[in-house]
């Protein structure tokens, strides 16, 4: 929903309908400033009201409010394409090909936590680590440039397969030499973004991805949306998410 303001006895009307809802309820509200409310009343006449009490009350009622129109977006997308997937928790795992990716996503993490993995999950991820490069300390894995279609999607496998683990997002610098990511061998079968996208179909635990490039990878992003994926153009935007679609649903129980 976009909001600009609500009409004297809207409000109590509008709080009681959102607590009734079984669905997911997004609001972008704008009008949060003077000249914002200002502009609100001169063409719709409705009254913006303080959005500070406007947050509150949202938050007491279960709505998601996104707090800028880029997040309005982005939430969108993975209530819609992840509609029949529901987290059974918070605990999230990530597997990125760039060390500053998993950085900026672990400051963006909110109520999310690192899983403590398996020990089995452990020992697979070891034994598919053949460059001996990735940290295994964290769930937050660094596979590297190094890896390739199939041992990217290997590691994404492997920590959707553990039982501690809730949620991944998956964040890919797609300039690697060892990805399938260019426009002519995006849709290859053997492609990671063909790949990510069989896993999604396969798995019912929620899935986000990034892809930190430009529009020479469209192609690539193209592949995984079409097999039901939310992808992200970062990892901060793909993170927060999946924090916001995980919190939502854990707060319904």
């Amino acid at each position: 929903l976009y909001v600009e303001g609500l009409s004297p006895g809207e409000g109590r009307l509008f709080f009681e309908l959102v607590r009734e809802s079984q669905k997911p309820i997004l609001v972008y509200k704008s009008g949060k400033t003077a000249a914002g409310a200002q502009a609100a009343a001169s063409h719709t006449a409705a009254i913006s009201g303080n959005y500070e009490i406007f947050r509150a009350a949202t938050k007491q009622g279960g709505v998601i409010l996104a707090e800028t129109l880029e997040e309005y977006y982005d939430y969108l997308r993975i209530f819609s394409l992840l509609a029949k997937k529901k987290p059974q928790g918070n605990r999230v795992a990530g597997v990125v090909n760039a060390g500053f990716e998993s950085t900026i996503a672990a400051d963006e993490l909110d109520n999310l936590v690192p899983a403590t993995l398996h020990s089995e999950t452990i020992q697979k991820l070891r034994q598919a680590d053949v460059h001996g490069l990735v940290d295994l300390s964290t769930a937050l894995l660094d596979v590297t440039p190094m890896a390739n279609d199939q041992l990217f999607t290997d590691y994404v496998e492997t920590v959707l397969q553990d039982e501690n683990v809730d949620c991944v997002f998956v964040s890919i610098v797609p300039h690697s030499n060892a990805l399938k990511s260019g426009p002519d061998t995006a849709r290859d079968p053997g492609s990671l973004a063909s790949l990510l996208a069989r896993l999604a179909q396969q798995y019912q635990k929620p899935l986000v991805v990034s892809v930190n490039g430009a529009r020479h990878y469209d192609e690539f992003v193209a592949v995984m949306e079409e097999g039901g994926l939310p992808v992200y153009r970062n990892p901060r935007a793909a993170v927060q998410a999946l924090e916001a679609f995980v919190s939502y649903h854990l707060n319904q129980k």
